[in-house]
């Protein structure tokens, strides 16, 4: 199998992509940023539109139904592409975060991607 560079877009997956996201304080409008964001990320990779898990109002600590809808959702292969804007959305601890990330990972194997961080502005002079 050919190596796929990043730029190139993800068409072999046949599940719709997933998206998390977390916010410990009830905040529509902060995620609706992170959900357009995704969005735009999965059509970058040529994907379809990702269906949102989303806990708002729930702490990283809290329980989290949302992530547990995703995580059996991955296991029961509805999803093979889990989007993200960062780790963080998992857990405040980045150790907690990325065993997290794991866990999807190897329970569901499907791939975990974060949103690309942004470009610096070129500058000319």
């Amino acid at each position: 199998m050919p190596h796929r560079t990043s730029r190139e877009p993800i068409k072999n997956y046949m599940s719709p992509p997933a998206s998390y996201l977390c916010c410990p304080h009830y905040d529509p409008q902060h995620m609706t940023g992170h959900q357009e964001a995704l969005s735009r990320f999965s059509h970058r990779l040529g994907a379809p539109p990702p269906v949102t898990y989303l806990d708002n109002g729930h702490s990283c600590q809290d329980h989290r139904p949302a992530l547990e809808r995703l995580a059996r959702a991955v296991m029961a292969g509805q999803h093979s592409l889990v989007l993200v804007p960062g780790l963080w959305v998992f857990s405040a601890d980045e150790h907690r975060a990325q065993r997290t990330a794991d866990l999807l990972t190897r329970a569901g194997g499907c791939r975990v991607l974060q949103l690309p961080a942004p470009l610096e502005p070129r500058r000319w002079w």
